[in-house]
């Protein structure tokens, strides 16, 4: 039954989404090279104590004969005794390391088993949650009587897998896993969305007692395999598999009762629970080891490779629904966590076919390429569940070549100093027009253009490559925002222009924040410094004929209606960069009497310079040396670069005379 609203929008998603459930015998999987973040052996004789962390558990029992206890040789035993629904229970508090939204997690139990002095294995039942909120030592939901001990029960959010006992009878050893959205004083199992139970899958009833399972578990898929006895008394291990298809929402993982943010983070409850309970029965469950850890499948073939062979990833032995609904082990879904990690030699990667990922990380010295087949095929298409995409480099240069198409914000995090990602081709998705990416880390981050909504340079530099001519419109970038760490005044990150142009569509006017961040790149004419700059101009600046970034609004260039600009239809709300010539007060890459006729216009301007009016030093200040910078450029034009792919320049043949001119009338302005 659906009781709600988002359950019900769940459910459409999950039944929409899911495949056909399956169920295999075979031998115990093969270990999961995953990354393993909690560990707890239960042997340290604290129940409260991870193998790692002092206080990672907090014990919320009900019932006078609950309770648990660890000895140092371990297990943990979890009763649950008393009249009712008694329970023992340990619970954590929340942790982004669980957070499954960011990276599809792995959970793994073993060493389970049942014991009862009361001969209650029947109503017994162990229960293994992730929830977006921890457990109280009362429940906080305002549907519980005050003082209500607190359990998955009361939670908005819960994903659960049940174990029973068995009783030591075969038919009787059933497992149950669901999960619910924003429905709480609901058993999560059979109250939720059912994904495996004796109901729906025959597959549920096992012949013997269960000892171990293992989940893998994103957004959009399940893969949960459970070993368990041939029979009682028949201790040979046999692993049913069941797989499917889930949809969830970060928005929908946060408990009403959490006034803070929605994180996606999740807490873990391990609970031994007594069904209809008498006041003297009593079951306890026992828990050998306990792991989690996060599914980021690692390249391992030996040298390149095609990104479609599921033998060239690890953790082949876990299965996922792709986006064209089919399973199979190759990373290719929503959320999707891949990593590219040391090789003793450069490895090429092939997208032979159209991927969707949620993060990459570089982890080598020795470099990587991905690049597409050449067939039209082997786009990789970043999406997740989580607030946004991420592309992270540990060590070494890496390269994109496959186009990219983003459908979340981004952020590109490229950690060494000395290390370089360049990505030849992004753009937002189909249908997006939000999208924006973040820059962070000291590294470098080359585009060959930068179209998005928004762009924040956090850290390092973000190059635009320089075209194979100045301000060609393949080079051109376009945002509406533009944000540096620092702020405009102080930026301590670099854009870098080369010899491209920039437009900033702005709902908000951006032309005093663009001109201090163009002041800090000017860096006293060097080009140096961080804010927008220009390493292209940066090799000019010790030369006769010194280039630069230069801008104006828009509307100053072509009136309210706009125009068009280095490839670009601007409309008159928009401030306008592109690589020119010192002196090109407007823009069109030709130092010539136009310009000089708009320095004479701003000439003795102080304190509040434009460009387009002659400041061409970034002081604030239209002077005489504003016009040695138009004069050392008259008459010349950038052009195409030479092989250094620095923006040549070219003077035209009438240019000591028009300077003569220019000097002249100059002369006769500062007499007047």
């Amino acid at each position: 039954m659906i009781r709600n609203t988002a359950q019900r929008a769940l459910l459409q998603r999950a039944v929409q989404r899911a495949l056909p459930i399956a169920l295999i015998a075979m031998a115990a999987p093969a270990a999961y090279a995953v990354d393993q973040v909690f560990v707890d052996h239960f042997n340290n004789g604290v129940v409260e104590n991870s193998d790692s962390v002092a206080g990672f558990w907090t014990q919320r029992n009900s019932g006078n004969l609950s309770g648990v206890t660890e000895s140092a040789a371990g297990p943990l035993q979890i009763s649950g005794g008393g009249s009712s629904f008694p329970h023992g229970q340990i619970a954590s508090q929340t942790n982004s390391a669980f957070n499954f939204f960011r990276t599809p997690i792995v959970i793994s139990a073993s060493g389970l088993n049942f014991t009862s002095p009361t001969n209650s294995l029947n109503k017994s039942i162990l229960r293994f949650v992730m929830s977006s909120r921890t457990l109280q030592a009362t429940t906080p939901s305002p549907f519980a009587p005050p003082g209500t001990d607190d359990s998955e029960y009361w939670a908005d959010d819960a994903i659960a897998l049940r174990l029973e006992s068995g009783n030591g009878t075969p038919g009787q050893y059933n497992f149950a896993m669901g999960i619910k959205e924003n429905y709480p004083q609901h058993n999560t199992e059979y109250d939720g969305y059912q994904l495996v139970n004796p109901g729906n899958n025959p597959g549920a009833t096992l012949s013997g007692p269960i000892r171990s399972f293992t989940l893998a578990w994103s957004p959009k898929f399940y893969d949960l395999s459970i070993t368990h006895d041939t029979a009682p008394g028949n201790t040979t291990p046999v692993t049913n598999r069941f797989t499917g298809g889930v949809d969830e929402f970060m928005a929908n993982w946060h408990d009403s009762t959490d006034a803070g943010p929605t994180t996606g983070d999740s807490a873990l409850f391990i609970q031994n629970q007594l069904n209809n309970a008498g006041a003297t029965e009593q079951s306890t469950a026992t828990v050998g080891q306990y792991t989690v850890s996060q599914l980021k499948q690692t390249w391992v073939a030996a040298g390149d490779g095609v990104w479609s062979n599921p033998a060239n990833w690890s953790d082949a032995n876990i299965l996922h629904v792709n986006g064209d609904d089919t399973t199979s082990s190759v990373p290719n879904f929503v959320g999707a966590n891949v990593r590219f990690g040391p090789s003793a030699a450069p490895k090429i990667i092939t997208t032979d076919a159209d991927q969707t990922l949620g993060a990459i990380t570089f982890d080598s010295p020795q470099s990587y390429t991905i690049q597409p087949d050449g067939s039209g095929q082997g786009t990789i298409q970043f999406a997740t569940r989580y607030t946004n995409t991420e592309i992270n480099v540990l060590q070494g240069n890496h390269t994109i070549v496959s186009p990219i198409n983003l459908y979340n914000n981004t952020v590109v995090t490229v950690t060494p100093a000395a290390s370089t990602l360049t990505l030849s081709a992004v753009q937002p998705g189909q249908n997006v027009t939000t999208v924006g990416l973040t820059k962070a880390g000291a590294g470098e981050l080359d585009m060959t253009n930068v179209r998005l909504s928004s762009l924040a340079v956090n850290g390092g530099t973000l190059k635009v490559v320089p075209g194979i001519a100045a301000v060609t419109p393949s080079g051109t970038s376009v945002v509406k925002s533009l944000t540096f760490a620092g702020g405009s005044s102080a930026p301590t990150a670099k854009l870098d222009l080369t010899n491209n142009a920039l437009v900033i569509d702005y709902d908000v006017s951006a032309t005093a924040g663009t001109r201090s961040l163009l002041t800090a790149g000017y860096a006293g004419g060097a080009w140096t410094g961080n804010g927008i700059t220009s390493s292209t101009a940066a090799a000019s600046a010790a030369t006769a004929h010194r280039a630069a970034l230069g801008y104006a609004e828009a509307s100053d260039l072509f009136g309210v209606g706009g125009g068009s600009f280095a490839g670009q239809t601007v409309d008159g709300t928009s401030v306008l960069v592109r690589y020119t010539l010192a002196g090109d007060a407007n823009l069109d890459g030709t130092v010539n009497t136009t310009d000089f006729n708009l320095l004479a216009g701003g000439f003795g301007t102080s304190g509040t310079g434009q460009w387009f009016r002659g400041d061409f030093n970034y002081d604030g200040n239209v002077n005489t040396t504003d016009f040695n910078l138009l004069a050392s450029n008259f008459g010349t034009t950038v052009a195409a670069p030479s092989a250094s792919s620095l923006g040549s320049l070219v003077p035209e043949p009438t240019s000591l005379t028009a300077l003569a001119l220019v000097a002249v009338a100059l002369k006769r302005r500062r007499r007047a």
